[in-house]
């Protein structure tokens, strides 16, 4: 089986609708393109630059093979 790199894992969390623009999954990391953002959050990301990077830290060493 094939494992994902750093920059797929990130792209998935960040933005998923940039590879499936259908996609059900959140944006974590995008501002462009959200509907029925409240007002207080707009222009805000779900996660910060930091917290994307350990999710992505965190998923490579969960996936590390013996």
């Amino acid at each position: 089986s094939q494992r994902l790199g750093p920059d797929q894992i990130r792209l998935r969390i960040a933005d998923p609708r940039l590879l499936n623009p259908q996609t059900f999954m959140p944006a974590y990391y995008s501002t462009q393109g959200l509907h029925n953002v409240a007002k207080p959050l707009v222009g805000k990301t779900v996660l910060t630059e930091q917290g994307l990077e350990d999710i992505v830290a965190y998923l490579l060493e969960a996936t590390k093979g013996p």
